[in-house]
């Protein structure tokens, strides 16, 4: 370093990963707009994106495509875990997934949750799930106590986002 002005390479790697993260976010952002136009249930908001220059139905298919290998991973990892793998793993984990949006703040009836919520809701159900399996509790009953938590916060979110 020559009296400050110049920076060496091993100094300079935070700076450039900050602005590397930063144009990443600033894509992903670009494309969960692009997203949520080109899914979009109603037609009007699927032409406004055509509109606007949104290639749709490249979007969805490449929103499909990441999807598609979020989930190869999913499933490697997990055969890795277990050592083996069926068709039945991961059966009924959906209801895990609705149950920790809903609990994480994320309403039933449209709207926006948080990332944050999301994990916390996550969090919650996997205590939840992990402390039954510490306690010995029979696979039917971790179902039942499931699906009312998920009835449970369904019904708090109803009542509570209604006013």
């Amino acid at each position: 370093m020559i009296g400050g002005l110049i920076e060496s390479p091993r100094e300079q790697q935070p700076v450039q990963l900050g602005v590397r993260l930063s144009k990443l976010r600033e894509t992903l952002d670009g494309f969960d707009v692009s997203v949520e136009c080109s899914a979009a249930e109603h037609q009007h908001l699927q032409e406004a994106a055509v509109a606007c220059g949104v290639p749709v139905d490249r979007t969805v298919t490449l929103a499909f495509m990441i999807m598609g290998g979020i989930v190869a991973i999913t499933g490697f990892m997990q055969t890795a875990y277990a050592g083996a793998s069926t068709t039945t793993v991961g059966e009924l984990m959906e209801l895990d997934a609705i149950a920790a949006c809903v609990i994480g703040g994320a309403s039933l009836k449209g709207g926006r949750g948080t990332v944050l919520g999301t994990l916390l809701g996550a969090l919650i159900m996997a205590s939840l799930l992990n402390g039954m399996t510490l306690l010995a509790v029979a696979p039917e009953l971790k179902l039942i106590v499931r699906g009312s938590v998920l009835v449970l916060a369904v019904l708090l979110d109803v009542r509570f986002k209604s006013r």
